[in-house]
């Protein structure tokens, strides 16, 4: 069984909605949800916001944090799901940033954050792939998908570190939601 066949299957368990961001994953992650039969039970949306527009437009993702952290950073990742779940429409969010060729900034290749939303916590990974600009999509996909099973089955240890990453997201505590960093490859920014 594939991974986004056990998540589907264990939305359905939980009666739980999904909803999804992605950036530079381009639609990758939906793909695979959809090609699960009987996921329209649980998927209730995915969106690709790829430009830092398309994120404050639709997911309410704050115009200073893309330019104090950037359109790839914990931050914009967080406050995407947060968007998500803020909607009232899903359970589960999951969201993606990152890079996966050439970019203005001059960042490293590969250089992504994945976020899921579960039980008023936002869990971000921060991650570093190489390969194809596809490979590197199809890695973080892969990684969304995961996580998201590993949060909502409880198998993600719940070891992480909880706290604030920044003091700008402050806000985001306000609104009961927590910011967890969960880190793969790297340090946090």
């Amino acid at each position: 069984m594939s991974r986004q066949e056990e998540l589907v299957s264990l939305l359905k368990e939980k009666n739980l909605k999904l909803s999804v961001a992605e950036s530079f994953t381009g639609g990758l992650i939906s793909e695979k949800i959809v090609s699960v039969s009987g996921a329209s039970e649980v998927f209730y949306e995915g969106m690709v916001c790829y430009n830092a527009q398309s994120k404050i437009d639709r997911l309410n993702v704050k115009e200073s944090t893309i330019s104090e952290k950037g359109v790839v950073s914990a931050e914009t990742a967080c406050e995407m799901a947060t968007g998500l779940l803020k909607t009232g429409n899903c359970d589960v969010a999951i969201a993606t940033t990152g890079y996966s060729d050439v970019n203005e900034d001059d960042k490293q290749i590969g250089l992504c954050y994945v976020a899921v939303g579960f039980e008023g916590k936002i869990a971000v990974s921060k991650n570093v792939f190489d390969g194809t600009r596809r490979r590197i999509m199809e890695r973080a996909s892969c990684k969304a998908l995961d996580m998201a099973f590993k949060i909502v089955s409880g198998q993600d240890g719940r070891n992480v570190e909880e706290g604030q990453a920044e003091e700008n997201l402050a806000d985001l505590k306000k609104n009961a939601l927590k910011f967890v960093i969960e880190t793969n490859n790297a340090s946090i920014v």
